[in-house]
């Protein structure tokens, strides 16, 4: 039985080995930070499979380094489980032991292949000229690896030679792959700032960003931009206007309808915001200030007869 059968059974799991001494603290740190119970648990235990592996290979946390830990997980993955297999989830466990200083650090990535050097430089441009947030700098980096990649022999003789028709060729093989999805409007930024920086660094000749398509060249279900007026018409002819609450929702209906605000605007209306005499509403926007709208003439009702 291992440790990942005693947490499903809902025991508390025990951590042999070299790295038993950091299973308690591990668990703090983890709460603190405000991992679930569950997932406190599964972090344990891949220390715990951690520390019977280190212990196999005569080692003990000092020699825990970024090459090691990928010799573990693969060790993992040949031995078929499903889950602790990835850089990410060894991560919180790495990261703890190297914040007591027990493993050692994380060793800076040195750019080895001119892909790799040019995504770097890449990398802090937007950083430092463009100020992007690393999350976006994450995306863009990837679109960049994936279309520098898509080039064909040497980076530098490619990119010298690099014209219109070749990014135009790349976004419709990209388009196609998608398979009539709905365009992703984030790829297509991403490849403009790439170009634009492989120009701004002179690495290619000809300012490239403008042959990029524009995501909405591409078909999508458009929604109508206007309801004809025969509807808005039988909509409001539907309202019971002799009833308070008919009186009310053809209220609601009429000045969305005529003065085009919106429902949150119009829930947000109160009595003190009605300027009868002048025909004068005063709005909420989304903001804190106001907007005073002025309204169009009321259509006259129509009186009705009985017999």
């Amino acid at each position: 039985m291992d440790a990942h059968d005693d947490a499903r059974r809902g025991r508390r799991v025990v951590v042999a080995g070299p790295l038993a001494p950091f299973a308690d603290g591990l668990r703090a740190a983890l709460a603190e930070q405000g991992y679930a119970g569950d997932t406190v648990t599964d972090h344990v235990h891949l220390l715990a499979d951690l520390s019977g592996w280190l212990g196999g290979q005569r080692l003990d946390a000092a020699g825990l380094t970024g090459e090691r830990a990928r010799q573990f997980l693969r060790y993992r993955r040949d031995r078929g489980h499903p889950t602790g297999v990835s850089p990410r989830a060894m991560a919180p466990i790495l990261g703890y032991l190297r914040s007591l200083g027990v493993a050692p650090p994380q060793a800076e990535a040195v750019p080895a292949t001119r892909l790799e050097v040019l995504l770097d430089r890449y990398r802090a441009y937007l950083a430092g000229e463009r100020g992007v947030a690393a999350s976006t700098s994450r995306h863009y980096l990837r679109c960049a690896g994936r279309f520098l990649g898509s080039l064909p022999g040497d980076l530098d003789t490619a990119l010298g030679a690099l014209s219109a028709a070749e990014v135009t060729a790349f976004v419709l093989e990209w388009a196609e792959r998608r398979k009539g999805k709905a365009p992703d409007l984030l790829t297509l930024p991403a490849l403009r700032s790439l170009l634009r920086f492989l120009h701004v660094s002179g690495l290619i000749t000809a300012p490239l960003a403008d042959a990029v398509p524009a995501g909405r060249g591409y078909p999508r279900p458009v929604p109508p931009r206007a309801v004809p007026s025969g509807r808005i018409g039988a909509v409001l002819a539907a309202c019971d206007r002799d009833s308070a609450g008919g009186r009310r929702d053809y209220a609601i209906l009429l000045v969305m309808a005529r003065l085009a605000l919106r429902g949150g605007e119009v829930a947000g209306l109160e009595l003190g915001d009605i300027g009868w005499r002048a025909a004068e509403v005063t709005v909420r926007g989304k903001g804190t200030g106001r907007m005073c709208c002025r309204c169009p003439p009321m259509p006259a009702r129509r009186s009705r007869t009985t017999s």
